[in-house]
């Protein structure tokens, strides 16, 4: 009966101060208790599952081959360029790509679906465009930014013609009958599509894995994972497999594989870039979706905004100089939360030098903050569970409702289950009564709104904030399993809208990437885009894998 007591006891604080209903200085020895309780059984598990993954994923990896061919270490910008004065044709740098995608992929698995002969003959139309003369070099700049320049697109898309699965044996064999928004502003600009890319299933993974395609492995280390959900894009793009290439992001599914592989990614401001079109459609969760691109380069990056914002009414300039003597830069490392992982100490230092980079060059005064996100990471659960657990349902035609999950979990041990750990999981823990409640809701809408507000009061045209994207580099697959809140820096911008850019910032002992996020004010994107070019210089960008 007291054992029985204790927990009761220990259940009702966990959910009262853990979810933030209670704040009196009451029972603060209880409240002491349970953080720590939590903070051990938390390690725990991830000592577990990091010793059962070891088995399975021993020692250090191949990396990927190395480039042979330059025409892969240009930027798409630069690509573009020549294409349109004729120092280079599509069609040969297409062919490199193609030869260079079957390079790597029997490394990394990272292609859903491939249109290598489809690509060829855009290619050598667009070399006809560019010799016929019918338009000048400066129109095509204008008109056609990314002409002849060979991309790829995470699978979740509509790409006409190709395979539409969300990356699920139940939808292999569908194919779009036309293209995402995004898609087609990317083909309007004159680029060619070479292949889908593979994504946790449905977008609802911090892996890359599925039973459809297979595990994604990562260019540096091919017993690690590139991450969640866009690993297939990046990946492939850091291993020279694509120049630039276009994903989407959740709580963090851009940015955390661009982290993992040494990219460079954005999220945009919400609603600036068309996010429809994917495999996810319902309402409830395109506030929190949104579409971004993936490179190797940082000038890439503003080049991608110009054209997937070309259709936007509040299109704005992607280029335009920025005095850094008048930048304001707010940071934070820390989240006070028995799930969440403890900065690395390189990442952290790294950071501290890109601060103190803009401080002493540039006279850009800096400032820790200390906003409180001991809440965050529950907030952004709620707010994830409450609007994407019925669009699985009904964006699968209600496919989902159907999964028994017991069943399921069973039939994976022998290899027979049609889902991956990863989406059974979900199922299984997501509403775990000790994680989620539905009563909880409203006050974390309320605590969603307070930290919008914070944010947005501290942010102005020259202010960004500085944070981690994650706080480790790369681990082996399944290992992000008990790392879902760690994932709070980059999930807490996808919930609250404003627009985010990764930068890669150095790399490991074992030669794996990190990077941080830099944070503005809502339609403020390029000053985050420009702070990520100057950064590039200081960090050298991306490194090959070799």
């Amino acid at each position: 009966m007291k054992n029985k007591v204790i927990y009761e006891k220990l259940l009702e604080l966990f959910q009262e101060r853990i979810h933030g209903i209670k704040d009196s200085n009451e029972d603060e020895q209880w409240s002491f208790s349970v953080y720590w309780f939590t903070r051990i059984l938390y390690k725990t598990g991830c000592f577990l599952c990091y010793v059962i993954v070891l088995i399975s994923h021993w020692g250090k990896g191949k990396p990927v081959p190395a480039i042979k061919n330059d025409l892969l270490l240009l930027s798409a910008t630069k690509v573009a360029e020549k294409i349109r004065s004729g120092k280079l044709t599509s069609e040969e740098v297409v062919n490199a790509y193609i030869e260079r995608i079957k390079e790597v992929n029997p490394y990394i698995n990272a292609v859903a679906e491939s249109r290598f002969e489809e690509a060829v003959k855009e290619a050598k139309e667009c070399d006809y465009l560019v010799r016929s003369g019918i338009y000048t070099k400066e129109w095509l700049e204008k008109e056609k930014p990314l002409l002849g320049v060979p991309v790829t697109v995470k699978v979740l898309f509509n790409v006409k013609g190709c395979h539409s699965t969300g990356a699920l044996t139940l939808f292999k064999d569908i194919a779009a009958t036309e293209d995402a928004p995004a898609v087609e502003l990317l083909k309007s600009s004159g680029a060619i599509i070479l292949a889908t890319t593979n994504s946790a299933e449905s977008g609802l993974g911090l892996d890359t894995i599925n039973i459809l395609y297979g595990k994604t492995l990562n260019p540096y280390d091919c017993n690690r994972t590139p991450g969640g959900s866009s690993g297939g894009e990046s990946a492939l793009i850091s291993s020279a497999g694509s120049v630039i290439g276009l994903g989407n992001d959740l709580i963090g599914s851009v940015r955390i594989p661009a982290c993992f592989t040494g990219l460079f990614a954005h999220k945009p401001s919400r609603g600036l870039v068309p996010n429809k079109g994917c495999f996810i459609q319902a309402e409830s969760v395109l506030p929190y979706l949104a579409s971004g691109p993936l490179c190797r380069y940082a000038e890439d990056l503003a080049t991608m905004m110009e054209v997937l914002t070309s259709k936007n009414n509040e299109r704005m300039k992607f280029n335009k100089p920025v005095n850094f003597k008048k930048l304001k830069i707010y940071y934070q490392t820390k989240v006070h939360h028995p799930m969440v992982e403890t900065l690395d100490k390189e990442i952290l230092k790294s950071m501290m030098t890109a601060i103190h980079h803009f401080v002493q060059i540039y006279g850009a005064t800096a400032e820790e903050v200390n906003i409180k996100m001991n809440l965050a990471p529950n907030m952004v659960h709620h707010s994830l569970v409450k609007s994407s657990e019925p669009t699985v349902f009904n964006s699968t035609a209600g496919k989902m409702s159907e999964v028994n999950v017991p069943l399921e979990f069973l039939k994976l041990l022998f290899g027979k289950s049609n889902f991956s750990l990863w989406i059974l999981l979900g199922f299984a823990f997501l509403r775990n009564p000790l994680l989620y409640k539905e009563e909880n809701i409203p006050f974390y809408t309320k605590y969603q709104n307070n930290m919008y507000k914070e944010f947005d009061s501290m942010l102005d045209e020259n202010s960004v904030f500085i944070c981690p994207t994650i706080f480790f580099s790369a681990p082996r697959p399944y290992q992000m399993i008990p790392y879902l809140y760690s994932t709070v820096w980059s999930a807490i911008f996808s919930i609250l809208g404003f627009p985010v850019t990764q930068v890669p910032i150095g790399s490991n002992r074992s030669g794996m990437p990190y990077g941080m996020q830099i944070v503005t004010a809502m339609n403020n994107d390029n000053l985050s885009l420009t702070c990520a070019k100057e950064l590039s210089k200081l960090f050298g960008g991306w490194i090959p894998p070799s």
